[in-house]
């Protein structure tokens, strides 16, 4: 077992509760971009930044929004899933504030454009927790599951890889987290859910990472669920 002396959360789905408006919210707009919304595969967007998502729409799908109106309309829907419909996810701030008080180092390392960082951090008091908030925006707009997020994260933060864990619930996530070099803890609340493939351990409880920080990842882990 080894000891991780930093975590990276991700933010969306691990500590918001936002990823499930989402969909209900940007169908309306891109349904009337795209020829045929019904055949968009929208398990691909879960973690993926907005620049990346319009690349596939656009090259995939054949949507023809301007980049510019995809953008604004985007940031409205922002606006609706933060401040009206997201809440946070179970014990959430209950584990940040423990880490905190243990004196972990939390970096915040997001797909999302850093105003909409903003949104969420204002909305639910979030700031005070984290040394560090890193946004798509910061890696030249690129979200995951191109690593480079977790790239430019790991320079910043300075601490060596083996002191770092990252939390994520998407695939994409994992892929980018995976790809800087990290270990990943996949979560998701519910325990139907399976496991997140490359995810070095699964968990349904965010209460059980600052035991996991302190006394490393179980070594006969093997995608396991707990």
């Amino acid at each position: 077992m080894s000891q991780y002396t930093t975590i990276i959360w991700d933010m969306d789905g691990v500590l918001v509760d936002s990823e499930r408006y989402w969909s209900d919210e940007d169908f309306f707009f891109l349904k009337q971009a795209v020829p045929d919304w019904s055949q968009v595969d929208e398990s691909l967007f879960v973690g993926r930044g907005v620049d990346d998502m319009y690349r596939i729409l656009t090259d995939r799908y054949g949507m023809d929004m301007a980049y510019d109106e995809y953008r604004h309309n985007y940031h409205l829907v922002a606006e609706r899933v933060y401040f009206q419909k997201a809440s946070l996810m179970p014990f959430a701030r209950e584990t940040l504030r423990r880490l905190r008080d243990d004196g972990v180092p939390q970096v915040l390392v997001s797909s999302s454009p850093r105003e909409w960082i903003r949104m969420a951090l204002d909305r639910f008091e979030l700031e005070e927790y984290f040394s560090r908030i890193i946004s798509a925006d910061d890696a030249g707009g690129r979200g995951k599951p191109d690593p480079g997020i977790y790239r430019y994260a790991i320079a910043q933060i300075g601490v060596s890889l083996p002191s770092l864990v990252a939390v994520e619930d998407s695939p994409a996530g994992v892929e980018a987290a995976r790809g800087a070099g990290l270990t990943v803890i996949g979560y998701s609340p519910q325990k139907a859910s399976g496991t997140l493939p490359g995810a070095d351990l699964m968990i349904h409880d965010l209460r059980r990472i600052p035991d996991l920080l302190k006394h490393g990842l179980p070594e006969d882990r093997g995608g396991s669920t707990s």
